[in-house]
Parts: structure tokens; C-alpha cells; sequence
């Protein structure tokens, strides 16, 4: 089994990020910590990509040749330089929590009349810990309209969430650097969202890197330049390239 390359590691990393930052989120610590990695990550995969092409190929390898950034990759670059600058990633906890459609105590007498059988409510908080392991935001149970029991003080007399979606949002320091300029505006982006929206497209930046390396090789760097020998003891050169490379 041959060694991870360079470009393989960082890549790795990479999608384990990708796991971590969808698995932490109800630790915005971790969360954090992931996501900022995922940022930072992102540039040491073309860095490493660099590096490798260069001693494997002689050539410069040029990122701006793959034609598959799109404006999340353009916002995720943009957060990197700011966080470079002093910027640190810090983040805004918040929660998507869905009810059954029922009229709360708080609706005016015309709200909410909608014939879906759902209703949503955002919850955020702005007063975010970014060490704190436990998350402050969370669904509220909404007294009803009409009450059920009573008792006031009843769990019948209140509706609660069926789900939550739990996310995170950059805060206005990192936003008024227009980290988000390239994304339509009235379009809310999160944390997860970039995530979301980014990765398969570093996914298919890999491919394209390892077909434009495949075939730029020297051949001292292709996978079968070294063959074992007809003894079976030891390796030689294979020789479709001991040909190649006397002629040169």
C-alpha cells in the first residue's frame, strides 16, 4: 500500500471536517473549532496541491484553471483572509424550531390563519461563548391561545417543538467585511449552509487535480515506473520508460 500524498492528507482532513462540523453542532466549541479548521484547510489543500505538482510535473500549478468555484468557495476564501487579519471566527448560535400549526398566546387575532400544518420560529442568540460547550439556544414552549386544561400551569396549555434545526450564523463584524457580496442578496447563509454548499465543490477539485497530475507526470512519478524484477526479488525500472528516457 503506497503513502498518502500530500494533497491526499489535507483532503482527508478535509472530509473529516465535514463530518465534525455536521456531528458538533449542538457543541458550538467544536463546532467552532471544525469549521474554522475547514476554513483554514481549504487553502492548505491548493498549497499542498503546489507543492506536489510542482516536483511531480516541473509545472506551476494554477488553481484559477479549475472552473468550478462558485460563490460559497469565493465567500470561504474571503472569511480565511479576514480571519488571517484579525478577524476571528466567531459565531451566533441560533435555532430553526418547528410547531404543529396552532394559534399561540402572543399571535394577534388575525395571525397565523395559514392552512399548513406547520409553522416555524427562529430563535438566536447574541450573546455567544465561542468555549462554551453547551448550546444556549433552544425552542421555547408557546403558551396556546386557548387553553386545554384548567390548570394554567399545564403542559397541555402550551405547544412545543417537533423539530430543530440547529445553526450558526457569522456575526456582523466578519459580515460588514462583505464576506457574503458574492451571494445573492436577501439570501441567508450560515455556517452550515457554506459548508454544505462548498465542499462537493472541493470534491470535484480534487478529481480535477489528480487527472491534470496524472497526466502531466514525469515518469519517474508514475505509479508504474517501478515494476518488480523477473526474479521477484527487488525493483526495476519499467521498461516502456527505460526506452523514453535513453532517447532523451
Amino acid at each position: 500500500m503506497r503513502e498518502p500524498t500530500k494533497t491526499q492528507i489535507v483532503f482527508a482532513d478535509l472530509c473529516q471536517l465535514y463530518v465534525d462540523i455536521n456531528k458538533n453542532r449542538r457543541n458550538p466549541r467544536l463546532f467552532r473549532l471544525a469549521f474554522e479548521s475547514y476554513i483554514f484547510k481549504s487553502q492548505q489543500l491548493t498549497e499542498a496541491m503546489r507543492s506536489e505538482y510542482k516536483q511531480q510535473t516541473g509545472k506551476k500549478w494554477c488553481s484559477s484553471d479549475f472552473d468550478g468555484w462558485n460563490e460559497y468557495t469565493n465567500s470561504v476564501k474571503k472569511i480565511r483572509n479576514a480571519a488571517l487579519h484579525g478577524y476571528p471566527i466567531v459565531l451566533d448560535e441560533a435555532v430553526l424550531s418547528i410547531y404543529p400549526n396552532r394559534k399561540f398566546a402572543i399571535d394577534e387575532e388575525n395571525e397565523h390563519s395559514s392552512p399548513k400544518k406547520y409553522r416555524a420560529a427562529i430563535g438566536r442568540s447574541f450573546i455567544p461563548n465561542p468555549l462554551s460547550e453547551t448550546f444556549c439556544s433552544g425552542g421555547l414552549g408557546y403558551q396556546l391561545k386557548e387553553r386545554v386544561s384548567a390548570d394554567p400551569a399545564s403542559t397541555e396549555n402550551y405547544v412545543f417543538p417537533m423539530k430543530e434545526y440547529v445553526f450558526y450564523e457569522l456575526r456582523w463584524d466578519l459580515l460588514d467585511l462583505g464576506v457574503f457580496s458574492d451571494i445573492g442578496k436577501g439570501q441567508r447563509v450560515d455556517a452550515i449552509k457554506l459548508i454544505l454548499k462548498s465542499f462537493p465543490t472541493l470534491e470535484r477539485y480534487m478529481r480535477y487535480y489528480e487527472e491534470k497530475l496524472e497526466k502531466s507526470r514525469l515518469n519517474s512519478y508514475k505509479l508504474d515506473y517501478w515494476v518488480k524484477s523477473e526474479s521477484g526479488f527487488g525493483w526495476v525500472m519499467n521498461p516502456k520508460y527505460r526506452e523514453s528516457e535513453i532517447k532523451t
